[in-house]
């Protein structure tokens, strides 16, 4: 009877032992009227209720207020601000991530597979080394995501689907291997390791399962954001595990590379999303009973009503 008790005590609170993610009750997204821009697809917090976002189509940054509610995490409202240009060569920006340290933004490229910093001036003068296998990407499947963890000083990035060295793309069989790639506070690579996306069971052109977006929690935990097509859009949200994963920084390809240990992952949240696309990710204000929001943001393909999704978060140790 006494160990009955002891395990009924011990096991509620091993349940919140490893991160969770929840979603708001009752609110599976908002959406909001703005025709400012267009294909939004990537969002960063900077602080309070304060967000930024870009689009594939601009150079350009945006800023936007969200209404989070500090007890549910529910959103109730959204404004956006007049838009910073950027003054950059790269353009389809895909990955977004705000470095407090240095009051700076970061981006991402599909194209040519680049990562810049720029000012509230828009000044993109500060450039990230990209490892020159990232130069082997499939049409319009490059550098999607991008991640900055602040408490350790890393930044992270990932090709959405596989590169032409590392085999074929994800289809209904088997997902590909792609590529997450960390940098160091410099800036410098520090490291690369194989992830496999999920299985594709519909591909339209281009268009299939693959990584479009990553966030590096507080506990030092690296989430990943695959948009996965099945009777439509379904979002899925993974926790990476990297002990026993190789190294791959000097591996050229993956495809016959049987020694390699891909990362673990673990399945912490998933949703079928209908037509709606969501693919940026990022960390928003802490709630009052401890948990973090989580917003993911729509690419609309066009129009002009845009989809935000709220979700909570409960960190692991």
């Amino acid at each position: 009877m006494i160990l009955r008790l002891a395990l009924l005590l011990v096991l509620p609170l091993a349940a919140f032992a490893e991160t969770q993610i929840e979603p708001v009750a009752g609110q599976p997204d908002y959406s909001v009227e703005w025709d400012g821009s267009t294909d939004l697809s990537a969002i960063t917090w900077v602080g309070d209720n304060r967000f930024f976002v870009v689009s594939n189509r601009e150079k350009a940054l945006f800023p936007v207020t969200l209404e989070v509610s500090d007890k549910s995490g529910r959103l109730s409202g959204a404004e956006f601000g007049k838009k910073i240009a950027v003054k950059t060569d790269e353009s389809d920006f895909e990955g977004l991530i705000y470095m407090a340290s240095k009051n700076r933004f970061y981006v991402s490229t599909e194209t040519r597979s680049r990562i810049v910093g720029f000012d509230l001036d828009g000044d993109a003068s500060f450039k990230v080394e990209v490892p020159r296998v990232f130069r082997q990407t499939r049409q319009n499947k490059s550098l999607e995501s991008l991640a900055w963890d602040d408490v350790r000083g890393e930044m992270w990035t990932a090709n959405e689907d596989a590169l032409e060295c590392d085999g074929s793309e994800s289809d209904a069989k088997k997902g590909a291997l792609v590529r997450l790639q960390k940098f160091n506070a410099k800036f410098e690579p520090a490291g690369q390791f194989a992830y496999r996306t999920e299985p594709s069971l519909i591909r339209i052109g281009h268009q299939g399962t693959g990584v479009t977006d990553l966030l590096a929690l507080p506990n030092g935990e690296l989430l990943v954001l695959e948009r996965v097509l099945t009777v439509g859009f379904c979002v899925r949200i993974f926790r990476v595990e990297f002990a026993d994963a190789t190294d791959i920084a000097e591996v050229d390809s993956l495809k016959d590379a049987k020694e390699v240990v891909p990362v673990k992952k673990h399945l912490l949240f998933e949703r079928l999303t209908g037509a709606v696309n969501f693919e940026g990710i990022t960390l928003g204000p802490k709630l009052a009973d401890g948990t973090h929001s989580i917003i993911l943001v729509a690419d609309n393909g066009g129009g002009t009503t845009h989809h935000f999704m709220p979700l909570t978060v409960r960190m692991g140790e």
